[in-house]
């Protein structure tokens, strides 16, 4: 599942190959993602720290081409109600 803090999970079900996910904090787009190098990073550092990784999941928040190109006046309303509880101001 990927959590979106007060407004609630998407479930992905289903055998999918591991991916990550890109999360448009003003629309609440989805965008998931294989990167190959990216795990292996993950694996090496935690190695280099003796750490033994179970499981992880990562998501990057930011915004989407379309909210991108949407005025911020526009955009502000529709973001979910968890993006004013973070600390961005």
């Amino acid at each position: 599942s990927v959590s979106f803090g007060a407004s609630g999970k998407k479930y992905e079900f289903g055998l999918k190959e591991h991916h990550d996910h890109m999360i448009c904090d003003s629309c609440g787009a989805m965008i998931e993602f294989v990167d190959k190098e990216i795990e292996k990073r993950q694996k090496e550092i935690a190695s280099s720290k003796g750490f033994k990784i179970v499981s992880h999941a990562m998501q990057i928040r930011g915004l989407c081409k379309a909210c991108q190109k949407t005025p911020f006046s526009a955009r502000i309303d529709r973001r979910p109600k968890s993006f004013y509880r973070r600390s961005y101001f």
